[in-house]
C-alpha cells in the first residue's frame, strides 16, 4: 500500500465487503468491513463512462482477487467547488479516470 497523503492504512490479508449501509463487523478472517453503496459517476464525460463499462466486469464476481481503495476525504472547501473544478482536479490534475482505465478488468 501507498500514502499518498497523511497516514498509511494497516495492511491486511482479507476484506469483508457489503453492499449498502449499516452497522457490523468485519466476518471470517477479515480485519476491514467496507460498506457502502454504487454511486453514479460525477466527474467523467460521456466518451469516459462508455469506454469504462465496456471494460468493466460486474463486482462482486469470485475471481476478484484485486482491488484498489482510494479513501478521500471531501472538505467544506471540496464541496464548494464547482462541478467542473472537482473534475478538473480528479482528471486534468490527477488523471484519476485515466488510471482506472489503465487498471480495468484486472482491478475489480
Amino acid at each position: 500500500m501507498h500514502a499518498v497523503s497523511g497516514d498509511a492504512l494497516a495492511p491486511v490479508a482479507r476484506l469483508d465487503v457489503r453492499a449498502g449501509y449499516g452497522d457490523g463487523e468485519a466476518t471470517g478472517s477479515a480485519v476491514w468491513s467496507l460498506r457502502g453503496i454504487t454511486s453514479n459517476e460525477r466527474y467523467v464525460t460521456r466518451a469516459e463512462k462508455q469506454r469504462l463499462v465496456s471494460a468493466q466486469p460486474v463486482l462482486g464476481r469470485v475471481d476478484a482477487r484485486c482491488a484498489a481503495f482510494i479513501p478521500i476525504r471531501k472538505s467544506a472547501a471540496w464541496w464548494a467547488l464547482t462541478q467542473d473544478e472537482r473534475r478538473d482536479i480528479l482528471e486534468e490534475q490527477s488523471h484519476h479516470v485515466a488510471y482506472g482505465m489503465r487498471a480495468l478488468p484486472a482491478v475489480a
